[in-house]
């Protein structure tokens, strides 16, 4: 069994503001639900990102909490990114 699992999520760039709470509309503790159907689900401040299959057999599902440290570092990123 591998002790390790790679993957790649390709967002477009509305889903990777929705998924991170990036967008100013978006209050990141709030109750919003948002999704993008396999990609991620993000409530709240947890943010999981699913991978086809049962997650029972090495698939790498991940499900992540979004600290406003984490979110600001990602904001920083994004907007150098964009430079």
């Amino acid at each position: 069994m591998q002790s390790e699992v790679i993957g790649t999520v390709y967002l477009t760039d509305d889903d990777f503001k929705d998924a991170f709470a990036l967008k100013k509309n978006f209050g990141a503790a709030s109750n919003v639900y948002v999704a993008c159907p396999c990609v991620y689900v993000r409530y709240r401040r947890y943010l999981n990102i699913p991978c086809i299959g049962t997650g029972m057999d090495g698939d790498p599902n991940i499900s992540l909490y979004i600290s406003v440290k984490v979110q600001r570092a990602i904001r920083q990123l994004y907007q150098r990114s964009r430079k």
